[in-house]
């Protein structure tokens, strides 16, 4: 799925990003959706979601939605 950052809200306590807000604005692969298929089977280009993302892999632009994946907004469209 790919899908633009909007925003940062906290990074975890294990976090070693120095500045995480550099991904805002930048569109990026999100993978992890195999464990909720529920969420990701509902979407449709423009709707905005919510996650907690890990960044396992940092010379990619994956993320790994691991928690809390929610639609939050439709595309009005």
């Amino acid at each position: 799925l790919v899908v633009k950052v909007h925003s940062v809200d906290r990074t975890f306590e294990n976090s070693r990003a120095e500045k995480p807000e550099v991904i805002v604005g930048k569109n990026v692969i999100l993978a992890g959706f195999w464990r909720r298929k529920e969420v990701y089977g509902s979407l449709n280009v423009g709707d905005k979601i919510t996650t907690g993302a890990k960044h396992e892999v940092t010379n990619t632009d994956v993320l790994s939605a691991f928690e809390g994946l929610r639609k939050v907004s439709t595309d009005s469209k």
